[in-house]
C-alpha cells in the first residue's frame, strides 16, 4: 500500500510540476501577446500621425490654393459684374437726363405691356 501512496504522491508531484510549467508558459504567452498588442497600437498611432501629416500637406499644397484661386476668380467676377451694372445704370441715367420724354414714353409702354401680361 505504501507503494500506491508513493505512486500517488509522485503522480501528484508530476501533475503539480506540469501545472506550474503550463502556467509559466501561459504567462509567457500572455506577456508576449501584450507586448505584440502594445507594438501594434504604437504602430497604428504612428501611422495615423503620418497619414494626418500627409493629408495636411495635400490640403496645403493642392486644396487650399485651388479654393483660393476659385475665391479670387469669384471675387473678380463679382467686381466685374458690379462695374457693369454701375456702368449700365449710369448710361440709363444719362439717357433719361438727355431725353426725358422718350424715357417717360418707354416706361409707360413697358408698364402697359406688363399690365397686359399680368391680366391674362
Amino acid at each position: 500500500m505504501s507503494q500506491t501512496f508513493d505512486n500517488a504522491r509522485n503522480l501528484a508531484n508530476d501533475a503539480k510540476s506540469e501545472a506550474t510549467r503550463l502556467a509559466s508558459n501561459a504567462r509567457e504567452l500572455a506577456s508576449g501577446a501584450k507586448d505584440d498588442a502594445s507594438r501594434f497600437v504604437a504602430d497604428a498611432k504612428a501611422e495615423i500621425v503620418e497619414l494626418r501629416q500627409r493629408v495636411e500637406a495635400l490640403m496645403n499644397d493642392r486644396v487650399t490654393p485651388a479654393v483660393s484661386a476659385v475665391a479670387d476668380r469669384a471675387s473678380a467676377i463679382g467686381k466685374s459684374a458690379t462695374e457693369t451694372v454701375r456702368h449700365q445704370a449710369d448710361r440709363a441715367s444719362d439717357a433719361v437726363h438727355d431725353k426725358p420724354l422718350i424715357a417717360l414714353g418707354v416706361a409707360a409702354l413697358a408698364g402697359f405691356i406688363i399690365a397686359s401680361l399680368v391680366r391674362r
